[in-house]
């Protein structure tokens, strides 16, 4: 049994000493953190312009993109802004060559003019031959008047020619027109 006292005893030493571990002094409770010390500097208030300075992480969106096609063909001889720079409506941004819409331009004017000078030209035209015509129209009206009095009988028709008299035979124009398309020649009779 002397062993099992020996156990006893090292078990009561270890729960002695456990114990007054235990049973501490207590230690008084602090009171609130105290604050740190903050150094305060005084200066005198003016009216200045401050910069807007936003430092943020994050994307940036564009509010309206604006896609930009030529409706012409040509060569592209300046690019009038950079990457980046903020452009206005109506603002220049490409120049494409115009010379040769220019010379389009220039030939389609002389083609106008031209036009414009046959219109003339035919007006013209127009203008002498509706004189000529009504020049004609009066001769031949007055070749009218004058055949049908040369007739000896006025209601006969001018394909039958025929006299009751003895009369002169001969040539006139106004037999020549009236003839013009026949295969033999009539002559007028006078009297």
């Amino acid at each position: 049994m002397p062993a099992v006292n020996r156990i006893t005893m090292i078990v009561l030493s270890a729960q002695c000493l456990l114990l007054l571990s235990a049973c501490k002094t207590a230690q008084p409770a602090k009171g609130p953190a105290a604050m740190p010390i903050v150094p305060v500097s005084v200066a005198r208030a003016t009216q200045e312009s401050v910069p807007t300075e936003l430092r943020v992480v994050g994307t940036v969106k564009a509010s309206a993109i604006v896609q930009i096609k030529s409706q012409i063909s040509g060569q592209l001889l300046r690019v009038s802004f950079t990457e980046g720079q903020n452009v206005a409506q109506g603002d220049l941004l490409f120049e494409i060559d115009s010379r040769p819409y220019e010379e389009a331009l220039r030939q389609a004017e002389a083609n106008v003019a031209r036009d414009r000078a046959t219109i003339i030209q035919m007006e013209a035209t127009l203008a002498r031959d509706a004189a000529q015509a009504k020049f004609n129209q009066s001769d031949a009206e007055r070749y009218a008047s004058t055949a049908r009095y040369a007739l000896p009988y006025p209601d006969a028709p001018a394909t039958c020619w025929s006299t009751p008299e003895t009369c002169q035979a001969g040539l006139s124009p106004i037999v020549r027109i009236l003839t013009e398309n026949e295969p033999r020649r009539l002559s007028p009779f006078r009297q």
